[in-house]
């Protein structure tokens, strides 16, 4: 597993210094949904990150301020988290290659309106083109869908609301209804100003410490499927006069019986006009399950050069020692008299982090770098191994 990037402390740093909840009251009609926040809460606001060109990122990564804005939803196939967006929020990034900002942008771990550290991100690490695999339509502009691939969450890192493509059942483009009700989420730059006047009066902030402020609020859209001569648009019931420009990427939801599934990702709006364009993304789905058919672009070329080559990687020794300094000590077993109590912590930490090593294994096999000996006692066998060490262990201690 490649090494944690070292974060370098500035003293201008991107936090957030206010943010305003997103209120379903206010922003839409709640309906009692089954499964409809799960969804809705999915959808993450891309930020996108100015950096100091000066400073040498094979070592640091150093982030000046944030700036621009899109949505995107956070997707898990299998181990691996995703985010499905629009090719176009990310153009900028398709014109560079190595030397330039190692992490271009960044989506929260979880669906807060807060956040107070690195560890707070979800960082990408490739771009697969998907849309060049979806069958081509008539109708819908697949090529403008494009799939992030994010490095898996560290030791201790949660991740909420995400759609997993393994359960969730989307609506099909034979589902679709004239009249059916729908939902769409996202960021919008209208809602999502950023101000980099520290006296402003939305979200002033200490100039000598942050560089700038911004809102955080996720626009919900109330609306429904409407069709016209050649498919299917989504008709808004409110926010006739917002300005969707930054929620392309963002998912839109259907309601069958009751139930919220996943139906659309939003592609084109416009505030003089009721409608919004949307792809359908049962089709999007299945193109995730076939990334493995194109060749994947490197986000993160540091990781990808350490990788490949082999070297300068964390132990699992190395990563639980990291991680347990940050805990704190009434948490552990290995602060009382116990002499089975630093393996016990470990063993903890192996499970709980269990899918994590699982990726890397699976990325390090796909890359070829598995001699024997991992393939025949690999990370599967290390990990039973230690689940049957916590059931004999749970049940000494009943």
């Amino acid at each position: 597993m490649a090494k944690k990037r070292k974060f370098k402390r500035a003293k201008v740093s991107p936090l957030l210094k206010l943010f305003e909840n997103y209120n379903f009251q206010t922003t839409y009609t709640k309906p009692v949904i089954h499964n409809f926040e799960e969804l809705a809460n999915s959808t993450r606001r891309i930020f996108h990150i100015v950096s100091d060109a000066s400073v040498d990122e094979s070592k640091y990564f150093k982030d000046i301020f944030f700036t621009n804005w899109g949505t995107g939803i956070l997707i898990k196939d299998s181990l691996k988290y995703f985010l499905l967006t629009a090719r176009h929020v990310m153009d900028d990034y398709f014109q560079y290659s190595s030397g330039a900002n190692t992490s271009p942008f960044r989506v929260t771990d979880k669906s807060i309106t807060s956040f107070s550290k690195v560890d707070d991100f979800l960082y990408p690490k490739y771009f697969w083109t998907i849309g060049d695999i979806v069958e081509e339509h008539e109708y819908y502009d697949f090529k403008d869908a494009i799939l992030v691939e994010l490095f898996h969450p560290l030791p201790g890192q949660v991740v909420d609301h995400f759609i997993d493509i393994d359960t969730v059942i989307p609506l099909e483009i034979d589902d679709f209804k004239d009249g059916m009700v729908a939902f769409d989420f996202g960021y919008s730059i209208e809602s999502n100003p950023y101000f980099y006047d520290p006296s402003n009066d939305i979200a002033p902030f200490d100039g000598d410490v942050h560089s700038c402020s911004t809102k955080i609020h996720m626009d919900g859209i109330n609306g429904h499927l409407r069709k016209n001569r050649f498919t299917f648009v989504f008709e808004k019931y409110n926010y006739l006069d917002l300005d969707t420009n930054g929620m392309s990427g963002g998912l839109i939801i259907g309601v069958v019986d009751g139930i919220a599934r996943p139906l659309g990702m939003h592609f084109l709006g416009n505030p003089t006009s009721k409608y919004i364009n949307f792809l359908p993304i049962a089709e999007l789905f299945r193109a995730i399950k076939r990334r493995n058919e194109l060749e994947k672009i490197v986000i993160d070329y540091h990781a990808y050069d350490r990788l490949t080559q082999n070297h300068d990687l964390e132990s699992i020794g190395e990563m639980f020692f990291e991680w347990a300094s940050r805990q704190p000590t009434e948490s552990l077993r290995s602060v009382k008299d116990n002499p089975m109590a630093l393996a016990d912590d470990m063993n903890d930490f192996i499970l709980q982090n269990k899918d994590m090593f699982l990726a890397a294994e699976a990325e390090k096999e796909e890359f070829g770098l598995l001699d024997d000996d991992d393939k025949n006692f690999g990370m599967k066998w290390f990990i039973e191994m230690h689940e049957k060490y916590k059931k004999r262990r749970d049940k000494e201690q009943q």
